[in-house]
């Protein structure tokens, strides 16, 4: 009878000692750890990251880069490393000018972030080469000039409504038009010169013809 007494008041001690280490285990890991987990999270700062860190732009589109995690309170400088290639405004709007690579940094609360900016060509738009300044006429640049005149032509290679800077070259196909620079010389006999205007882009060569005719000054 004795050790079965004993045996009962041993079981109950094992039951307890459980009870205590289920209890134990549930404080460490219950209500109270978990919040003190939330507030060590909601006390860091989410870091700041750009909706688009690379960029991918055809000349002449555009894409408005944001910076998240931002506070209201705080605002964001803008900045290209290459406008020539791609420039921004205060508004975060990038616009794509020339081929080429550049890199636009935004600076927000001493933090600065960089978006890798790549300009392609699109198969849809291609150079224009004009000159400035002319009408054509029947689909043709053309020109009268009399003896003796001069005319400086202002050639301009576009690229999506964009200036592109180039160098070109003036040939002409006649000796009645002379040319210094960019510059039309009529000299004295009577003729119609094919003055053909050339530039070279991204290894590809554009040109356009403008036909001059000298005539006679006038009495």
């Amino acid at each position: 009878m004795h050790s079965n007494n004993l045996k009962k008041l041993w079981n109950l001690m094992l039951v307890f000692a459980l009870c205590i280490v289920a209890c134990f285990g549930a404080g460490c890991n219950g209500v109270g750890s978990t919040s003190s987990s939330s507030e060590t999270q909601q006390g860091e700062q989410t870091p700041y990251v750009l909706n688009q860190p690379v960029l991918e732009l055809n000349v002449g589109e555009t894409f408005t880069l944001s910076v998240l995690n931002i506070q209201e309170v705080e605002s964001v400088e803008w900045r290209s490393l290459q406008a020539s290639v791609a420039n921004v405004d205060g508004a975060g709007t990038v616009t794509a000018v020339t081929p080429g690579e550049t890199r636009i940094l935004a600076t927000v609360n001493g933090k600065t972030l960089t978006c890798i900016v790549t300009v392609k060509i699109s198969l849809n738009v291609l150079p224009t080469l004009e000159l400035k300044g002319m009408q054509k006429q029947d689909g043709e640049y053309t020109l009268r000039l009399m003896k003796g005149d001069e005319y400086t032509l202002n050639p301009v290679l576009y690229l999506g409504g964009e200036v592109v800077e180039t160098t070109f070259t003036l040939t002409s196909n006649e000796t009645a038009v002379a040319i210094e620079g960019n510059v039309l010389k009529a000299n004295a006999e009577t003729a119609t010169a094919q003055i053909t205007v050339s530039c070279t882009y991204e290894n590809q060569t554009y040109s356009v013809v403008c036909y001059v005719s000298v005539e006679e000054v006038a009495l």
